[in-house]
């Protein structure tokens, strides 16, 4: 890292972590105006995802020397498998100290 050339650009996407991400946003780093930092999370909606696939956040971050560093996360799973309910306890476990009060 450069501590003398700032960060000009910020790009981030979504994708499978198996392919790079091609469908980048730009997250303005600052208000043109005032100078003062805007953001500090970005949201990307309306994503199509699939059961089962892992999807990685990636960031490029580049200077204002052109020197771009990529990021990408662990990702995560998608999982749509419905949770499985046998019983609601509201004591301790079941048999264990506190009786369930049913």
């Amino acid at each position: 890292s450069d501590p003398h050339t700032p960060v000009v650009s910020v790009r981030w996407g979504w994708s499978t972590c198996e392919a790079p991400a091609t469908d980048f946003n730009t997250v303005p780093l600052d208000d043109a105006a005032t100078g003062e930092a805007m953001h500090t999370t970005a949201v990307r909606d309306a994503l199509v995802l699939a059961h089962g696939r892992r999807y990685c956040a990636v960031a490029v971050v580049t200077n204002a020397a052109g020197a771009a560093a990529v990021f990408v996360s662990d990702g995560v799973v998608v999982d749509v498998t419905p949770p499985i309910s046998e019983y609601v306890n509201e004591g301790g476990a079941a048999g264990v100290g506190v009786p369930d009060i049913d």
